[in-house]
Formats: C-alpha cells, sequence, structure tokens
C-alpha cells in the first residue's frame, strides 16, 4: 500500500481485525464515540476492550477519526453548498416568471394608453383599482425574493425602468381623480335688501 493513503484507511502494519474494530469506533461518530460503545456495537465481550484500546494507541484512532470528521464535515458543508446554490438559484428564476407573468396585464395596459387605444374613462375605475392593488404587493414580493436569492439587499427595492414607474405612477394618478368625488358647488347666498349693509354699518 502507498504511504500517501489517507489516515481513515487501514495503516501499515494494521491487521484486518484491528482496523473492523477501527471503523466500527469511527463510523459511531463525534458524539457517541467510545471504545465501550464501539465493543458493544460491534457485539463483543466488555473483556474486548483492553484489546480495542491496544489497537486504538497503537494505530492513532483518535487523530484517524479526528481527520474523518473534518473530512466528513466538509464533505457535508460541500453538498449543502450545493443544494443551497440550486435553491437560490430555483428561487430566483421562480421570482423572475413571477414578475413578468403579474407585469403582463399592466404592461400592456401601459402600451395601450401611450398608443391612445385605451380611454380609461371607458374603463370600469373598480376595476382597475383592483389591479393595481393586486399587481403592486405581488411584483415587489417576487423582486425581493429574486433579490434575497441572488444574495441581495432586499430593503431598497425597486420595480422597473423609469420610464415604467412613470408611467405607474401617471396611471395611479389617473385613477384617483375618477376616485375622488366632485367637489360640492358652493351654496348661493341670498341678497339682503338694498342699502341693508350701509343701514347696518
Amino acid at each position: 500500500m502507498s504511504d500517501d493513503r489517507v489516515p481513515w484507511h487501514r495503516q501499515p502494519g494494521e491487521s484486518p481485525a484491528a482496523y473492523d474494530g477501527f471503523l466500527t469506533y469511527r463510523d459511531l461518530g463525534p458524539k457517541k464515540r467510545s471504545l465501550t460503545a464501539a465493543v458493544a456495537e460491534a457485539g463483543r465481550a466488555p473483556t474486548t476492550r483492553q484489546a480495542w484500546g491496544r489497537w486504538s494507541s497503537a494505530h492513532n484512532w483518535l487523530a484517524r477519526c479526528a481527520a474523518w470528521d473534518d473530512h466528513m464535515q466538509k464533505v457535508v458543508d460541500q453538498a449543502n453548498a450545493e443544494k443551497v446554490g440550486e435553491m437560490a438559484k430555483r428561487h430566483a428564476d421562480l421570482a423572475q416568471t413571477l414578475q413578468a407573468a403579474v407585469t403582463l396585464p399592466l404592461n400592456e395596459l401601459v402600451r395601450r394608453l401611450q398608443d391612445k387605444e385605451v380611454d380609461l374613462s371607458e374603463l370600469p375605475v373598480q376595476d382597475l383599482v383592483r389591479m393595481l392593488q393586486q399587481l403592486g404587493p405581488i411584483t415587489k414580493s417576487a423582486v425581493e425574493i429574486e433579490r434575497v436569492s441572488r444574495g441581495q439587499p432586499s430593503d431598497r427595492v425597486e420595480i422597473g425602468t423609469p420610464a415604467e414607474l412613470q408611467e405607474v405612477e401617471h396611471l395611479r394618478e389617473l385613477v384617483k381623480r375618477h376616485q375622488a368625488p366632485p367637489a360640492p358647488e358652493a351654496p348661493a347666498v341670498a341678497a339682503g335688501p338694498a342699502g341693508q349693509d350701509d343701514a347696518d354699518a
């Protein structure tokens, strides 16, 4: 065997029985690992612990298990990092799809307004208000999901280009105008008898 073998492989001079004992000891994990627990796990008599203790000292089980634990932690960390990366990509892609879906009606309405294909006076105000109320929070949530998935802060979220935002703001102003009740007319003031003001003075 090569001398550059990893520590948790069978070492020079280590018998098959000793290596089997090491594997049992190693695989208990850092929280449960002990010679007594390893002997019991292997189904051996308690007196076997003395022999296993000699094997542990002769073949440096403690250091080899520490190297194994470090190796396994790196494997777990790498696997978790890959899974987190895949999850973040899925969330970002989903957020982009959601943004495109929820902004389609709004973009189409803005286009028709720009092309003068739609007269807001012909649209039910309630439907227009309801659409804005529904699309706003959903779009903002989708943007926040994408930013967080890509490792960006979510405390500042800008939706759309400046031109699109200007159109949305313009649309909101139009909706407000449609919603605003007409201003009440000032009541007519009845004129008093001629010369009344002079007489009161």
